[in-house]
């Protein structure tokens, strides 16, 4: 048996026996789901309107990293935004875009 499978086995049991002794056994489905979902790969999507500069780029990472915890940085041009960036991590969205802001002002 490989160390790796030895450990995730030791972990696992430690898991369910927890969950036993607290009587919640019936939530390592939800459990399971959770672990899986935090070992998806963590890739942010930078979408930009205007070529960013190698320094540009390691500001946003810089800034991003401490947000998402993920150095996995994709950017990708995207001229309908006409200036500024959008941040996409999983669920969240960082929209610093010019086009946002013009439509939050024509919303007033």
């Amino acid at each position: 048996m490989k160390a790796k499978d030895s450990d995730a086995k030791i972990i696992a049991s430690k898991i369910i026996s927890y969950l036993q002794s607290k009587g919640k056994l019936d939530l390592i489905t939800e459990v399971a789901k959770n672990l899986l979902s935090n070992a998806e790969p963590k890739k942010v999507n930078v979408y930009y309107a205007v070529n960013l500069s190698e320094g540009q780029k390691k500001k946003i990472i810089s800034k991003f990293f401490k947000l998402t915890n993920s150095d996995d940085f994709n950017f990708i041009s995207d001229k309908s935004l006409l200036d500024g960036i959008i941040v996409k991590y999983k669920d969240r969205t960082w929209d610093l875009s010019l086009k946002n802001n013009l439509e939050k002002i024509i919303q007033l």
